[in-house]
C-alpha cells in the first residue's frame, strides 16, 4: 500500500513528461505539415527536378555587304551544385582534382562560400578540352552534382582585321553585374557580356534571351528525363556599314605603323572602314588558354594596341585646324582676296613665329594660304578673330565634343580658351597661344573621327551628322552650321588646289581631281604626325577620309601618299607606274 502511494507521484510526473513528449510532437508536425509544408515541398521538388537555364547565341555581325564577321560556335564547361556535390564531397573533388587540375582545397572552398545547401549551379570551368571531356564522361556516375553544358562562344571570323571596330566579350565582371541586376535579359556570374566595340555598344541587341528546361534528376543528380523545354531566342544580326575588303586594304597600308584610317560616306555618315594600328586578335579574350602568350603579349604591349585610336587617340591637329581659322576669318568679314605678305617669320608680341617654309611664300591671298598651309596667313587671320571667336568656330565644327558615333569610350579631346588656361594652369592667355592655336598646335587636342567629321561638315555646307558604324537608312542630323555657303566653296577651292598643285601635289592623280588638307603636327615626344584629310571627286564627293600616321613627320611625305593610294583603290584607277611593276 504504502508502495502505491509512493510510485503514485512518479507516475503522475512521468504522465504530464509524455503528455508534453506527445503535445511538442503533434505541434512539430503541424509546423513541419502545415506551415512549413511549402519549404518542404521545394525541397523535395529539388531532389526529383531541376530548371537549367540555356544560353543563347549572340546575334551574328555582317558588313554592309552581307559577310560574316563573327558567328558562334559550341564550347564545353562544367558547373557544380553545391548541395549534391557535398554528399560525397571528397571524392568528387578528388576526381575534378584529376581531370581538371583544380586542388580540391580550391573547390571546396568555392562549394563553401556559395553554402552547403545550395541549389544554384555555379561555373567552374569553362572552354574544355576534348580530353577532359572524355575523362569527365567517364566518371559521370561518379560525380554528384557535377554538370557538363554546352554554350555557344564566339567565333572571330577575320581574326585581327576590324577588331576595334567589333570588339570582344568577355565573362562578366561584379560592377557590370551589379548595374545589371535589375535587367530583363537576366544576367548571371557566369555569362559573357560585350567589352568593347560593337560587341559592347550593342550588347542589348546581339545578347538575345536564355531558354530553359525542366529535368527530372534521379538521387545522385543524373537527368533521367526532360519534362519541359523551352528555347533561347538568338541574338538580332547586326549589319555594318564597314567593308571589309576596304577594311582589309586600308590595314595593310598601316601595316607596321602607328596610325589610324578612316573612310566614310559624307551622303549617308557611313563609316566605310575603320583602322587602327596596332590591332589585335579578339580570339585571345575567347580562348585565353589557347592564346595565352599572344594575350599576355598585347596586354604588355606599350604601343596599347587595345585603344581604338580613331576615337581615343587625341593628337594636335596641326594645319588641319587652319580649315576652321579660314571659315571664322570669312564668316567675320575677312576678304578672300586680300593678300598678306610671307617673309618666314613673324613678329607676335615681341616673339618670332615661323612659317614651315623659313623662305617664306611672299603675297599670299586665303585660298593660296590653304594651298601653300602658309603659318604667316594664319597667324594673321588668328589674331583677326582673337581666342574667343577660335574657339566658338571650332566648337561649331565639333571640336571638344564627342562625335556621337556608336562605339564605346569616345573621347572628346580638348578644345581651349583663356577662361580655361586660367582655370586649368592658373596662367594669362597669350597672344602666342592664340598664334599656335590658329595653325593648330598649343593646348588644341583632337580625335581623327572629330577630323573626318569637320572635312563631312565642310562637304555638306555645315549639316553636322553623327557618324554611323552600322547600316542605316537615314541619318542623324545634330545641327546646322549657318555659315554662308559662299564660304564653304572657298575653303572647298583652297583644299582642292592642295593636292592640285599644293602641299599634297606629289600625290595627285590625273584620272580623278580630289581635295584635302595636309597637317603636320608636334610632338613633344618624338617625330611629329602626319595628318592628311579630304574627299573624293572634288565635284559631288563620294568619300571623305582621314589619315593619321603617328611619328610620321611631314604631312605631305606620309599621310598624303597613303590617301593617293586609298583614292585608287576606291575609284578602280591604275596608274602607269603600277601597270609597269605588274609586268
Amino acid at each position: 500500500m504504502k508502495l502505491r502511494e509512493n510510485l503514485k507521484p512518479r507516475i503522475i510526473i512521468i504522465g504530464i513528461a509524455i503528455s508534453f513528449i506527445f503535445i511538442f510532437l503533434i505541434l512539430r508536425l503541424w509546423q513541419l505539415q502545415i506551415i512549413e509544408q511549402d519549404i518542404f515541398k521545394e525541397r523535395a521538388l529539388r531532389n526529383r527536378t531541376r530548371l537549367r537555364l540555356i544560353e543563347p547565341p549572340r546575334g551574328i555581325i555582317y558588313d554592309r555587304n552581307g559577310n560574316i564577321i563573327v558567328s558562334n560556335t559550341s564550347s564545353f564547361y562544367i558547373s557544380i551544385i553545391p548541395a549534391e556535390t557535398y554528399r560525397d564531397l571528397d571524392k568528387t573533388s578528388n576526381l575534378l582534382e584529376n581531370i581538371l587540375h583544380i586542388s580540391k582545397e580550391k573547390l571546396k572552398d568555392k562549394i563553401k562560400k556559395r553554402g552547403r545547401y545550395s541549389y544554384k549551379a555555379f561555373l567552374l570551368k569553362d572552354k574544355l578540352s576534348i580530353n577532359e571531356i572524355i575523362s569527365l564522361k567517364e566518371h559521370q556516375d561518379e560525380l554528384s552534382g557535377v554538370i557538363i553544358g554546352i554554350k555557344p562562344k564566339r567565333k572571330y571570323i577575320y581574326k585581327h582585321l576590324a577588331s576595334h571596330i567589333i570588339g570582344y566579350t568577355g565573362l562578366i565582371s561584379l560592377k557590370e553585374l551589379k548595374e545589371r541586376k535589375d535587367d530583363p535579359y537576366g544576367y548571371r556570374g557566369d555569362d559573357m557580356i560585350g567589352k568593347s566595340g560593337i560587341e559592347k555598344s550593342f550588347e542589348e541587341k546581339l545578347r538575345g534571351k536564355k531558354g530553359w528546361e525542366e529535368v527530372e534528376v534521379n538521387t545522385f543528380g543524373r537527368v533521367v528525363e526532360i519534362i519541359e523545354r523551352k528555347d533561347p531566342e538568338i541574338g538580332h544580326p547586326l549589319y555594318l556599314s564597314i567593308d571589309m575588303q576596304l577594311q582589309s586594304f586600308i590595314e595593310s597600308l598601316l601595316k607596321g605603323k602607328r596610325g589610324v584610317i578612316i573612310i566614310s560616306d559624307p551622303k549617308t555618315f557611313e563609316i566605310l572602314a575603320m583602322a587602327s594600328s596596332p590591332d589585335y586578335n579578339p580570339e585571345i579574350f575567347v580562348d585565353t588558354k589557347v592564346h595565352k602568350k599572344e594575350w599576355i603579349d598585347t596586354m604588355k604591349n606599350p604601343a596599347h594596341p587595345l585603344t581604338n585610336r580613331a576615337i581615343q587617340g587625341v593628337y594636335p591637329p596641326g594645319s588641319i585646324f587652319k580649315l576652321i581659322t579660314a571659315i571664322g576669318a570669312l564668316e567675320e568679314g575677312w576678304n578672300p582676296n586680300k593678300e598678306i605678305y610671307c617673309g618666314g617669320v613673324m613678329k607676335i608680341a615681341g616673339r618670332n613665329f615661323y612659317c614651315w617654309k623659313r623662305s617664306g611664300h611672299g603675297d599670299l591671298n586665303l585660298i593660296e594660304g590653304i594651298e601653300n598651309s602658309c603659318n604667316i596667313q594664319f597667324y594673321t587671320l588668328g589674331g583677326y578673330l582673337g581666342p574667343n571667336k577660335l574657339y566658338k568656330y571650332a566648337k561649331l565644327f565639333g571640336l571638344g565634343e564627342k562625335t556621337g558615333i556608336a562605339l564605346p569610350n569616345e573621347k572628346k579631346g580638348l578644345l581651349p580658351n583663356p577662361s580655361w588656361k586660367k582655370k586649368r594652369l592658373k596662367e594669362i592667355w597669350y597672344p602666342g597661344d592664340t598664334a599656335n592655336m590658329s595653325i593648330g598646335q598649343g593646348f588644341t587636342l583632337v580625335t581623327p573621327i572629330q577630323i573626318l567629321n569637320l572635312i563631312n561638315i565642310i562637304i555638306n555646307n555645315g549639316k553636322v551628322y553623327v557618324p554611323q558604324i552600322t547600316k542605316t537608312s537615314k541619318p542623324k542630323l545634330k545641327r546646322k552650321i549657318n555659315i554662308e555657303k559662299k564660304n564653304f566653296e572657298i575653303i572647298k577651292r583652297g583644299m582642292e588646289l592642295v593636292v592640285e598643285r599644293g602641299t599634297a601635289r606629289a600625290s595627285k592623280l590625273k584620272e580623278i581631281s580630289y581635295a584635302g588638307k595636309t597637317g603636320t603636327a608636334q610632338n613633344p615626344h618624338g617625330e611629329p604626325h602626319s595628318w592628311f584629310a579630304g574627299f573624293a571627286p572634288y565635284k559631288n564627293p563620294q568619300i571623305s577620309f582621314v589619315v593619321l600616321i603617328e611619328n610620321g613627320g611631314e604631312g605631305s611625305e606620309a599621310a598624303a601618299p597613303i590617301t593617293k593610294e586609298i583614292v585608287k583603290k576606291y575609284f578602280g584607277i591604275v596608274e602607269e607606274e603600277d601597270e609597269k611593276e605588274k609586268n
